[in-house]
């Protein structure tokens, strides 16, 4: 009998999702994000969902900008700024949302209270 093997796109997807969401240890926002994008120590320390948003916007052209050489074939193209950009905008994203889902059960709870 012949053995089925595993979808290996299905492994490559399950793997390239593990490589873009982990952090690695240690790592640090203030350290990092800098080295990516043009990026001031004041934005990154602003807790606001403006700040945020622009920090999101500016990772996702530098995404995109990043893709687009790879797509090109162009000799600046780096694997590694590729996906160190898909492990920040990942997390930065993830950091807007919760900072949404925080604003809006404090609103929630506060107009509960009135």
């Amino acid at each position: 009998m012949r053995e089925e093997l595993p979808d290996a796109d299905d492994d490559a997807d399950a793997t390239a999702e593990v490589v873009v969401t982990m952090q690695p240890p240690g790592c640090r926002r203030d350290r990092v994000l800098p080295l990516l994008i043009a990026v001031t120590k004041d934005r990154l320390g602003d807790p606001s969902k403006e700040a945020a948003r622009l920090i999101v916007s500016q990772l996702g052209a530098a995404l995109r900008a990043e893709r687009q050489r790879g797509r090109n074939g162009h000799w600046s193209y780096s694997l590694t700024r590729h996906l160190a950009l898909c492990r920040a905008y990942a997390a930065e994203c993830r950091r807007l949302r919760q900072a949404y889902s925080a604003h809006g059960s404090s609103t929630a709870a506060r107009s509960a209270d009135t």
